[in-house]
């Protein structure tokens, strides 16, 4: 749920939640409702995954790779800053 909100935040901070038509200022609570849905998917290694699908972001959506904690956002290392994401 962090990551989610820190991704929302990240979007509202790049300005793309009106190109959307997502409100901007949402809460950590509030921002569920902004989201299409959200997949578990466990490969072969069994290495997980977590697919979230935001209103904010339809194109790219958001990939949390899970290897004992959340490791890639994306594809990506990552930060939670001040809880916004910060993709290295």
């Amino acid at each position: 749920m962090d990551l989610i909100y820190a991704h929302y935040r990240y979007a509202e901070a790049n300005e793309w939640l009106e190109f959307w038509d997502v409100p901007a200022g949402l809460t950590r609570a509030q921002v569920m409702n902004e989201v299409e849905s959200i997949a578990l998917v466990v490969d072969d290694q069994l290495v997980a995954s977590v697919y979230v699908d935001p209103r904010w972001d339809p194109e790219h959506k958001l990939d949390l790779r899970y290897e004992g904690t959340i490791t890639e956002v994306n594809g990506e290392a990552f930060d939670l800053v001040d809880g916004t994401l910060v993709l290295r």
